[in-house]
């Protein structure tokens, strides 16, 4: 009875898997055919799309930086405050004369105009307070007593052509190189003629020159009767 049974089980197996078999074969293909006829379709549709354009590898321009202008910052410096120059101090006016080779040496004070003569100060040198001082470059006009108790100008005379005399301005000095003398008459002469003469030796001058004035002679019947004047110019200025 066991044989039997064994026996009639054996075809009943084989064909359960040939049926199991059959389906797997079955379910297998149903998969391929599935992939495949997918594959075709996906194929299909690409194949109806229009082609791609070309694409060309794109080139980055090279591009120029204009970078922004800096103004640079200013160079440090330093202040370097300059120590002015000190003011010259204005000279002092002309106040002293003197000659060496008459051992004269004498204060000069101002000489103005008044009553129609000029001011004749005494025991000092007068200064013409309308004529230039010393560094002008114009005519200086000195004058002095000849006579009285002390006398001046007693010696003026006695100078000649390249004696030196000096005008002092403080302690400023300036040397003049005398360059000539005359004497003019004054009483009994033409006023035209002595007016003419004075305006010539008084004047400013366009070099510097000093004119030193005093009466001649210093005695006799005709004291006082002229003038002597002696003329020197600034030593700078000698050819």
């Amino acid at each position: 009875m066991k044989i039997d049974l064994t026996h009639r089980l054996i075809p009943l197996v084989t064909v359960l898997v040939a049926v199991a078999g059959l389906g797997m074969l079955s379910g297998v293909g149903w998969v391929v055919w599935s992939f495949v006829a997918t594959t075709q379709a996906v194929q299909a549709r690409q194949a109806a799309l229009p082609p791609l354009p070309s694409v060309r590898p794109v080139v980055a321009a090279t591009a120029t930086v204009v970078l922004p202008t800096v103004t640079p910052l200013p160079t440090a410096t330093a202040t370097v405050t300059a120590t002015p120059a000190p003011t010259a101090l204005p000279l002092p006016p002309l106040d002293a004369l003197r000659i060496p080779v008459i051992n004269l040496a004498r204060p000069v004070l101002p000489a103005p105009f008044v009553a129609g003569a000029w001011d004749v100060p005494q025991y000092a040198v007068g200064h013409h307070v309308d004529s230039g001082q010393p560094g002008d470059g114009t005519n200086i006009v000195l004058n002095g007593h000849v006579g009285g108790s002390d006398p001046v100008f007693a010696d003026l005379a006695l100078l000649q052509p390249g004696d030196v005399l000096w005008l002092y301005r403080g302690t400023l000095a300036t040397a003049y190189v005398v360059s000539d003398t005359l004497r003019i008459q004054v009483v009994g002469a033409a006023p035209d003629q002595v007016g003419a003469e004075a305006e010539r030796l008084l004047s400013p001058t366009d070099h510097e020159v000093v004119t030193l004035i005093t009466c001649w002679p210093p005695t006799g019947p005709n004291a006082f009767d002229q003038r002597l004047i002696v003329r020197a110019v600034r030593q700078e200025e000698q050819p």
